[in-house]
């Protein structure tokens, strides 16, 4: 079947009537039969109307993009006071009626338009509430004319273009959510899958009311289907129900996929095959190939067995695949070929500095794929062959200088599932090259850590950018491939084996911390040095939000150290909590945005360190009772900013991680108790006197609370013939916070009281003990607060339990 135009349909309707007619006139009364006397009045032009539907996709496309909720959500635009009929989403019944009057036009440009403006609405509205009913969807009610538009596209004159669009708003229909019950997606689904069972057979296709197509038009045809499952089977990942519909047809799907990114290959490097009838074709390829490897890589990277066989030239959907690979030095029958396009993929987005949303999306679909490719299963030792690892470290380090950061964090994915998955084959070359330094420069793990330093170096500000770094984009994604980079790092270390496992988590920290020291074994071609806990200067918070990373460098109970490996970790350790105390003492007398930055940063690193270390690590008894002595120190400056918040945080993590039985915290928490109690009973005395004006200080509060909260845990974890001598000292301080004559209690009272209570449940013979002891004043104020608490609570009881209630007489 061949693509008719409007001006050809015009021309032949013109000769059938025997008469020229001015296709200008054609409108969309003249696919449903009339014209315009017919019709009772004039109507707009063919291309007026298709104009028309332009601009309503553009509308769409707009109202989708400003984020405003009012324009799809119609109870929030009610809530707001704002007139529904100004508002986009009280048109969608028109624009469903509009897209179907389109779909059944005799103009096929009008006809596609109308399909175009149906998805529309379908991804716009697809999560609209009903105004009318509670926990539905607007389109629930829109179900039967979204039907009854796409029907007429599937009718015996549509033409290939028609049908492979409506496929798309098929798929697009089932997986946008408004339908859930696999039973009631009725003929939309039943097209797909038919579609889908014919693509399987070699011959034309059929498909609705549509006879045989034309080999190019089953082309076509085809493509466009498998690129419709390829959007379920991502789309599957979020919505758990798409997992009904795709997974009886995976093992076809993955077989199907896989042939396809062959042909399409197969016909981008055969010039000759770029001419006439294969150009329409080539046009659908390159609008799918994209959707279609993102469903591989999907498939891929949950370890499918299905699309392992497909790359291996096997039919997966007639024969049981093994339940285990077994390893391999060859790579599977397809490799190449797919490997093929994701590099041709990233080479064309590395070249353009001014990407495209497409373009970037099309540039981490082929990421997420080779993520999976380099894996052993897949490409066996084909990755490491020195001329191909080359030509990929090349356009690697050309993609850590010009990509935007969401394609930098695919990126470090890439090299660290290719140092985790390839570790044995990669240390066997290390092993046979007999190269004599640490790192040798031609290894691929030392690419890998070089591209990540230069990443991290790029990310992370800098004194020489004045707090600037050097990767454009949003503080989240750089949050984001910071984590990722630091993770990559302690994978990658992980691979170079125990002997220089600590050398790369020094540089890894020296990262991290500022203190890079270029006479480090590990090859460096960069001279910016990355100040992530030295910055001073930026205002935008890095380092809290990569405080897991860190963690991770830093962790050794996965693989304990041990040996001279030891010694390096304490020395590194050690030279880390010392920068992080220098920082802070650095800011002394410092006010501001970002001073205040780093020393909350440098705060938390300073607990996370002491906290993380295992306990055969020996640390400076100075440098911990500095750390202790800096945290009291901070909770006595700042009481009224976040700076003393963090600090009695900082305090609470390491009492709570001291009731583990730690020798060295144990020690800090006696350090750290005096400063704590001194931070309270000061703060007492400035919140009674806010109070007394009306209001408490919410930072206040915040901080005597974690205070509490960590002597709490104490408390839980002292054995029971001490706990009455620790109330002793608790209880003063906690009636000090007290205020029994305030009505309704104060916020601070509230909270004091549930952790009195707590000391009282967990306890009760050593509570009364130790409130015996208390001052006659202390008593009583301490028995009231509590009498109040209690017996409000059972008043509260009382009071439900007492409400009039319907009683049925008995005879």
């Amino acid at each position: 079947m061949s693509r008719t135009t409007a001006s050809q349909r015009v021309t032949d309707a013109a000769s059938k009537t025997g008469g020229l007619q001015d296709d200008e006139a054609e409108s969309l009364s003249v696919g449903m039969g009339g014209n315009q006397a017919a019709a009772g009045g004039p109507t707009s032009r063919w291309r007026t109307q298709l104009f028309s539907l332009r601009c309503l996709h553009q509308i769409c496309i707009l109202v989708a993009r400003s984020g405003r909720r009012e324009h799809v959500d119609l109870p929030f635009a009610r809530q707001q006071k704002l007139q529904p009929s100004t508002l986009l989403v009280s048109r969608v019944p028109d624009l469903i009626k509009m897209a179907f009057t389109a779909s059944a036009a005799y103009v096929t440009e009008i006809r596609l338009e109308g399909l175009v403006v149906l998805q529309d609405v379908i991804e716009v509205f697809a999560k609209s509430p009903d105004p009318d009913y509670d926990d539905a969807l607007l389109l629930e009610q829109h179900q039967a004319p979204i039907t009854a538009a796409l029907t007429p596209a599937f009718s015996s004159d549509s033409t290939p273009e028609i049908l492979s669009s409506a496929v798309q708003v098929c798929a697009t229909f089932v997986g946008c959510g408004v339908v859930k019950d696999v039973a009631r997606m009725g003929r939309i689904l039943k097209l797909l899958t038919s579609a889908l069972e014919q693509s399987k057979e070699s011959g034309t296709l059929k498909i609705g009311d549509v006879g045989e197509l034309s080999p190019n038009a089953s082309g076509m045809l085809r493509i466009s289907t498998l690129k419709a499952w390829a959007q379920l089977q991502v789309a599957s990942s979020h919505q758990a129900y798409l997992g009904a519909v795709v997974e009886p047809h995976r093992a076809t799907l993955a077989t199907l996929w896989i042939s396809s990114l062959r042909d399409y290959a197969s016909i981008r490097g055969d010039s000759e095959m770029l001419q006439d009838s294969a150009s329409a074709a080539m046009d659908y390829y390159e609008a799918s190939w994209s959707k279609i490897l993102k469903a591989v890589a999907n498939l891929m990277l949950a370890g499918d067995k299905a699309v392992l066989a497909a790359m291996d030239g096997q039919d997966a959907s007639n024969q049981a695949t093994p339940a285990t690979a077994p390893p391999k030095d060859e790579p599977t029958a397809y490799f190449f070929i797919i490997f093929g396009l994701v590099f041709e993929a990233l080479t064309a987005s590395s070249a353009d500095a001014n990407a495209t949303p497409a373009a970037l999306e099309a540039a981490v679909t082929a990421l997420e794929a080779l993520r999976s490719l380099v894996k052993p299963e897949y490409a066996g030792k084909a990755i490491l062959d020195p001329s191909t690892f080359d030509e990929l470290s090349n356009l690697f380090y050309r993609m850590a200088m010009t990509s935007a950061p969401i394609v930098q964090i695919n990126l470090i994915a890439v090299l660290a599932s290719l140092a985790s998955s390839q570790k044995d084959k990669l240390i066997a070359g290390i092993k046979a090259s007999g190269a004599s330094e640490p790192f040798p420069g031609d290894s691929p793990l030392t690419h890998c850590l070089r591209i990540c330093s230069y990443v991290l170096r790029q990310a992370v500000p800098s004194a020489s950018r004045r707090g600037a770094s050097g990767v454009s984009g949003s503080v989240e994604d750089r949050i984001a491939l910071l984590t990722a980079t630091f993770r990559a790092f302690t994978i990658i270390g992980d691979a170079f084996g125990p002997e220089k496992k600590e050398e790369v988590r020094a540089v890894a920290v020296a990262l991290y911390t500022g203190q890079f020291n270029c006479s480090s074994s590990l090859p460096t071609t960069y001279d910016l040095s990355p100040e992530l806990l030295k910055d001073e200067y930026s205002t935008v918070d890095l380092t809290g939000p990569t405080l897991p990373a860190l963690k991770a460098i830093l962790d050794a109970t996965a693989s304990p150290v041990a040996g001279s490996g030891l010694e390096k970790y304490q020395k590194l350790v050690h030279g880390l909590l010392s920068a992080c105390l220098s920082h802070i003492d650095e800011m002394r007398g410092r006010e501001g945005i970002a001073a205040a930055i780093k020393v909350k940063n440098n705060l938390l690193t300073s607990v996370l360190i002491v906290t993380v270390v295992p306990e055969n690590v020996k640390l400076s008894r100075t440098v911990v009772e500095h750390c202790c002595y800096v945290i009291a120190q901070k909770l006595e400056e700042g009481s009224t900013s976040e700076i003393s918040v963090t600090a009695a945080h900082c305090a609470k993590t390491i009492m709570i991680a001291a009731t583990a039985g730690n020798t060295l915290l144990g020690h800090c928490v006696k350090l750290l108790i005096p400063g704590m109690i001194h931070y309270i009973a000061s703060l007492a005395s400035s919140v009674e006197e806010n109070a007394e004006g009306g209001a408490q200080n919410a930072t206040q509060i915040q901080g005597i609370d974690e205070v509490l909260k960590a002597f709490v845990a104490f408390f839980n974890s002292v054995p029971d013939e001490h706990r009455a001598r620790l109330l002793g000292v608790l209880l003063p301080l906690c009636v000090l916070l007290l205020d029994p004559a305030r009505s309704p209690p104060a916020a601070l009272h509230t909270r004091t009281i549930s952790h009195l209570l707590s000391f009282a449940t967990t306890s009760p013979a050593a509570f009364k003990e130790a409130t015996a002891k208390l001052g006659a004043p202390e008593r009583e104020k301490l028995e009231t607060s509590i009498r109040q608490a209690v017996g409000g609570a059972k008043t509260a009881a009382s009071e439900k339990a007492a409400k009039p209630a319907i009683s049925l007489r008995s005879f």
